[in-house]
């Protein structure tokens, strides 16, 4: 059985389902392809170019918008027994593509959020049902992504299967903390990770805003890049906590960053089920996040606080820098809680489904 991995490009989101993934499923005897709309080099891509046995094609490299991909796509429905097709624009292409070549061949998709405004649009809704009716199997990653294409797109229930996202725990554990000089904090810094990209999805306002509540030793470090970034370093000029926020953009050395952190935080409107999330519960450091749908799930593990609200935020933070016992057992509750999403168990759920749907 041969299957084709297709997503956008290769910069963060779900670009690293496919980084954890791919060579997963390689190394249980999947033969697993991938296929880019955009191949502009990422760090990502990189990853993958150098983990991955199988084979990596692109169709661009910088227009993942090109709407001549949908022709380029289609032959490839004749090489391989399984399309799995990830995040917009791509599943647009893809179902476009099945649907002019009449392929037999079976496509899934995994729905990554919780939400998506092209579903809830009073009149966009009706391509997306168009569009999900292409795909035979539509992934969702929690019981509330589930509900959310149930309540809008009208799918079948027993075509939304629930495989939730995995992590490489032994990669995360063993990477070694960042050495904090070589960023200018010291010992005396407390330092607190965001690592998430600078879109509408994530709420960063938020940890920013925190600043103004927080002593002087401690600094935000915000790893990611995206639309916002301009907007959030003027709102930290203008909120004069700049000195102590650290834009560092897209990184590649996430694992160590996590390390050498004091506390990471995830601030968000909505997620599906989130890898930095899983990724931060693993690190071996308290994990902190806003309670909404696709981030409760950490409850009686992380700390939650109420979205937006920056002043719980800062207790809570205050309160683990300043209580070692509830800063140990949030530790370890974390780590705990990380170990149920191992990635060799989500792929083998993946290869299960795979196995289900292959036509011989």
């Amino acid at each position: 059985m041969k299957v084709l991995q297709i997503i956008d490009s290769l910069p963060t989101g779900g670009a690293r389902f496919l980084v954890n993934a791919v060579p997963a499923f390689n190394a249980l005897g999947l033969k697993t392809d991938v296929l880019l709309l955009d191949g502009s080099e990422t760090d990502f891509l990189k990853d993958l170019q150098q983990n991955s046995e199988g084979e990596i094609f692109s169709l661009t490299n910088g227009n993942r918008w090109d709407i001549r991909n949908v022709l380029r796509i289609i032959p490839y429905f004749e090489n391989y027994d399984i399309i799995h097709v990830h995040m917009f624009p791509a599943s647009y292409f893809v179902a476009v593509a099945k649907f002019i070549s009449g392929s037999a061949v079976p496509v899934i998709f995994t729905e990554h959020n919780s939400q998506n405004r092209r579903a809830a649009h009073f009149l966009f809704k009706y391509v997306e049902k168009w569009v999900y009716r292409r795909f035979v199997k539509i992934v969702c990653l929690t019981s509330q992504v589930q509900n959310f294409v149930l309540r809008n797109l009208k799918v079948n229930k027993s075509n939304l299967p629930i495989i939730e996202n995995g992590i490489n725990l032994i990669d995360i554990r063993s990477a070694l903390p960042a050495p904090r000089e070589g960023f200018g904090y010291n010992a005396d810094d407390i330092l607190i990770l965001m690592p998430a990209r600078m879109e509408a999805q994530k709420d960063h306002e938020t940890v920013i805003k925190v600043m103004n509540l927080l002593p002087d030793n401690y600094i935000l470090i915000l790893a990611g890049d995206g639309s916002k970034r301009a907007a959030l370093e003027s709102m930290g000029h203008d909120l004069a906590v700049n000195s102590r926020i650290n834009f560092l953009g897209n990184r590649k050395d996430i694992f160590e960053l996590m390390k050498m952190s004091d506390i990471i935080v995830l601030s968000s409107h909505f997620e599906g089920l989130s890898l930095a999330a899983l990724e931060a519960m693993a690190s071996g450091r308290p994990f902190v996040a806003s309670n909404v749908e696709g981030l409760d799930f950490i409850k009686g593990a992380g700390l939650l606080f109420e979205r937006g609200n920056v002043k719980e935020l800062a207790d809570v933070i205050l309160s683990l820098m300043s209580d070692k016992e509830l800063y140990r057992n949030t530790v370890t509750s974390c780590m705990k809680k990380a170990d149920d999403y191992d990635v060799e168990k989500m792929v083998k759920n993946y290869i299960q489904l795979y196995e289900s749907l292959y036509i011989k």
